[in-house]
Order: C-alpha cells, then structure tokens, then sequence
C-alpha cells in the first residue's frame, strides 16, 4: 500500500512541512484560495473550493490494487478498482458546504442511482463509522448488478461523502479495504486558514457538482441547433460540446444536488477561482450577478472572463443556478470566449425554458 502525502501551500505565508522519509514524487503541492479550501482539479493544480475550515486530507493510504487517478474539480480523491471480465468500481471522495441535503434525500438518491427503489426515513438503514476521531454514517446498498457503500461526514461547515460505487462483485470484494482505507484518512487542521491566491482551471466540466442520477427525473429541454449531445462526465446530468472556429470550443454542463448547496457566494467564488479570479465578499456579490427569470421562479447568473486563461486563449463561463423543488441545478457553459460569447444568448434562453418534473 502505498500513502500518499498532500503539502497544502498558501501563497502568501509560505509554510513547509517536513516529511521525513516521503520520496519527492509523493509529494503534491497545492494553493489554497483565502477561506475557500480546494477540491484540487489535477494532480498540479487546485480549484476553488466550497467551504470556509474544510481542507483536503492531508494523507490516505491507497490499498493494494487500488488505482489513484488524479482529482478532478469536484473528487477530492480518485480511485479506480478493477474486477474480473472488465468488471469495475470506484472510489469518491467530495465535500460540499452545509448539510447537502436531508439523510433522506441522500439516501433515496443513492439508491436510485443503483436502480433501487425510495423509502421513507424507517426504512433508512445505516451504522456509525469514526474517520479521523469525526462520526459519520455508513450506508450500504445493493442492486441488482450494482451495489454502493456510502459514507456521509460531518465536519466543522461541511459534509464529506466518501463512495465505493460499482459492478456487485468488485464492490463486495472491496468493502474490507475501503473500510481499512477510511482508518487511513487524516484531516489537516490549520493549513487551509492560510492566505493564498487561486490557481487556474481549464477543464470545461470543473466544478460540476454530484447529481441525482434518476432518468425519469430528468426535466424536458430544448437544446440550441449548434449543441452536441455529449457522454457525461461524473456527476453529471447532461452535457453538450459546442465546436467554434480554428480549434476553438466551449461545453455545457448540467447538474443537479439537494439543498441550497452552499449558496449562490460560494459557488460564484468556486467559477471565479476556476477561471484563475480572485473571490468576492457578500457586499460585492449583487454586482457580480444579475437575476433572470426561469419556470417557476428565478436564477442566479454569473458570466466571468480571463483573458489571460492557462489555454493561452481567452476564456469565459457563464453559469446559472436555478432553486427548484429543493434542489438546486447548475447550469454552466465554458471555453474559449469568442465560442461561449457567440452562445449566451441561448444558453439564457435554454435555463429559461427547462421544464421540470
């Protein structure tokens, strides 16, 4: 097994750790933007992250077998388990802002993803597990050909959900070790209250956040001509590329996560650090915003622009968070600018017209 060490840098104080007896190549270094900690994008680089006092692990052991896959805007950690005849699972973990919902909500979610069916709260079933010296709950579902085990943390202002997810058979032959690798988590305490300045993202699906995987849920839309359907990435419920000229491009990304998710400050400073922009306050937030009506209410929508993006082209994102029925869907478009630019008018529209369930 091998334990993997992450060195949480703030910019402006610079603090190093002596790790005594960690090889160079174990070592990843990221920034951390001034009271939004990272959910780190790539294996070099960090984007924004969601709660004020909730820091990346600071190091896990990675069971023998287990492939460690880099992080991505929203998988704090990144694992992938192969089984026999191409029969797989994998490993999540992600933290969010606030309580993400009822224990109901979560967990009739969870299951829906895995093809079973919802139950009220005295058919929720789950037991206590310790990570680090914080309680959680540990659930565990099986499906017909899938199974999951879940474990939802509290800790300080935010909720770590740690996920086994996949083929039945791989996932039960896994269980020992997850359990084994949840012993192995350690929290940093006092890195991520340093003061840093963001990191740049590109990845046109950063910041996506876990959706509510249930098919007949899924809102009618009518997407522009100019847009591709697209395979989905994780976490998310639809997707689209939009192609533009000499190489350039721009995808939207479609989400879906119970509760209020953090409030629309939060995740405006979570865009803003994915496009390489310092955060805003709450004073500064009516300004960096507009609202827009939408079926049944109103959406929050943010349009943000770097010129000087890590893709040497320019670069914009324009997103839309829309309250609906307890939930909150995201609804983002990026890429290059001139692409992202020619489509707002009907990436607008489209948020405007989603007719929901």
């Amino acid at each position: 097994m091998k334990t993997k060490y992450y060195v949480l840098v703030a910019a402006a104080s610079l603090h190093t750790a002596a790790l005594s007896g960690v090889a160079a190549d174990d070592i990843t270094t990221y920034s951390i933007p001034k009271g939004h900690p990272p959910i780190p994008q790539t294996a070099t680089a960090a984007s924004g992250a969601t709660a004020e006092g909730n820091a990346a692990p600071t190091r896990w052991t990675t069971p023998a077998g287990w492939k460690e896959l880099a992080p991505t805007a929203i998988r704090i950690g990144n694992f992938l388990i192969a089984g026999a005849n191409d029969k797989k699972a994998e490993v999540a973990i992600t933290s969010f802002p606030g309580t993400v919902g009822t224990e109901l909500a979560n967990v009739n979610r969870w299951r829906r993803e895995i093809g079973l069916e919802a139950v009220d709260q005295g058919g929720i079933s789950s037991q206590m597990i310790t990570i680090d010296s914080k309680e959680g709950k540990l659930y565990d579902f099986a499906g017909a050909s899938a199974n999951t085990v879940v474990v939802s943390l509290p800790r300080d202002d935010a909720t770590w959900f740690f996920k086994l997810r996949g083929d039945k058979a791989v996932v039960d032959g896994a269980k020992a070790s997850f359990l084994d690798f949840l012993k192995s988590v350690h929290f940093s305490v006092d890195a991520a209250r340093e003061t840093a300045a963001p990191e740049a993202v590109s990845d046109p699906h950063g910041g996506i956040l876990p959706t509510i995987d249930n098919a007949t849920a899924e809102p009618k839309w009518d997407p522009p001509s100019t847009w591709n359907a697209s395979q989905p990435g994780p976490m998310v419920v639809k997707s689209f590329s939009i192609p533009g000229g000499n190489g350039e491009k721009a995808s939207v990304a479609i989400s879906v996560f119970p509760g209020e998710v953090g409030g629309a400050l939060a995740n405006v400073n979570r865009w803003r650090a994915q496009m390489g922009l310092a955060p805003i306050g709450r004073g500064e937030l009516p300004q960096a915003t507009q609202s827009v009506p939408v079926k049944g209410g109103g959406a929050v929508l943010v349009d943000l622009a770097n010129p000087n993006a890590p893709s040497g082209r320019p670069s914009r994102l324009v997103a839309a968070i829309v309250p609906h029925n307890g939930s909150t869907w995201f609804y983002k478009l990026v890429g290059d600018d001139s692409v992202v630019t020619r489509e707002k008018n009907g990436f607008v529209k489209f948020v405007q017209t989603v007719r929901y369930p």
